[in-house]
């Protein structure tokens, strides 16, 4: 029987991310885009007047710019204030990490700030819960969704953007002509939107945005094997930037999915 080696009384302080980027409210969406991008993070923390106000996360930006009254607007006169959502939690670094992944899955807490004496020292992403699990021997298969919700390079990327709203998966698994090829991911649906918006004339955006596919976005080349360990698969997760991992058969398969949900259950069952 395989042992379950994650350490039980870890905390947030080593896993989280320190300096994590902070913006102001009134700052435009463009801005705040840049420092996700430049620090590889999922989202921001929101600050106004020096007090933490929200987050902000790449899912929040692609349920506002699918808006059709939002891609009308020059994105650098949308502000992050009517991106932000306030947090759905905060952590201190001294948080079991059990406590953490509960708030993820009961809560819905994909970005929690982490305060030390009141002020923000970083932040802990869903997927940084990954780093618990690089020694687990589980197999991945017992953790992973069975029949997950998939796409294919032949379908539109608004066709993604309302399946994963629907599921609440911010990694699709991505099939062409039934084999695993990847995962496409909520910040490539906002960086593809973003993109359009930015160099197309306002009344050639509504066509390009319909009729962009997801082989134009282009998925991430990610899968692990149907033999992987949850360790295995965690490794993947925290050495890209993706958000779920498909589990795969000699053939590729789908066998499995493996979130950052799933991800985050596993390590809340260990409390």
């Amino acid at each position: 029987m395989e042992e379950d080696l994650m350490r039980r009384d870890m905390l947030v302080d080593e896993v989280m991310r320190r300096g994590m980027a902070t913006v102001d409210t009134d700052r435009p969406i463009t801005h705040a885009l840049r420092l996700m991008r430049k620090n590889d993070v999922d989202g921001v923390v929101v600050i106004e007047d020096g007090k933490l106000v929200g987050v902000a996360t790449y899912w929040d930006f692609m349920v506002r710019l699918g808006n059709l009254r939002v891609r009308s607007a020059d994105p650098s006169s949308i502000y992050v204030s009517s991106v932000m959502n306030p947090p759905r939690a905060t952590l201190t670094p001294e948080t079991p990490i059990v406590e953490a992944a509960r708030l993820v899955v009961e809560e819905g807490a994909y970005l929690m700030p982490v305060l030390e004496e009141g002020s923000v020292v970083g932040a802990l992403e869903a997927k940084d819960l990954a780093k618990a699990l690089l020694d687990e021997e589980v197999p991945a298969l017992n953790v992973s969704m069975k029949s997950p919700p998939t796409v294919n390079l032949s379908d539109r990327v608004i066709h993604a953007r309302k399946v994963m709203m629907d599921s609440g998966l911010r990694s699709l698994a991505t099939l062409n002509e039934g084999a695993v090829v990847g995962v496409v991911n909520d910040d490539q649906i906002v960086e593809a939107y973003l993109n359009l918006i930015m160099t197309l004339p306002m009344e050639r955006q509504k066509a390009q945005i319909r009729h962009l596919l997801i082989a134009d976005v282009g998925p991430r080349h990610v899968k692990a094997h149907v033999e992987s360990s949850l360790g295995g698969v965690a490794e993947v997760m925290v050495k890209n930037p993706v958000k779920g991992v498909p589990v795969v058969d000699e053939d590729r398969v789908l066998v499995g999915f493996v979130s950052v949900l799933d991800v985050a259950r596993f390590v809340m069952a260990q409390a």
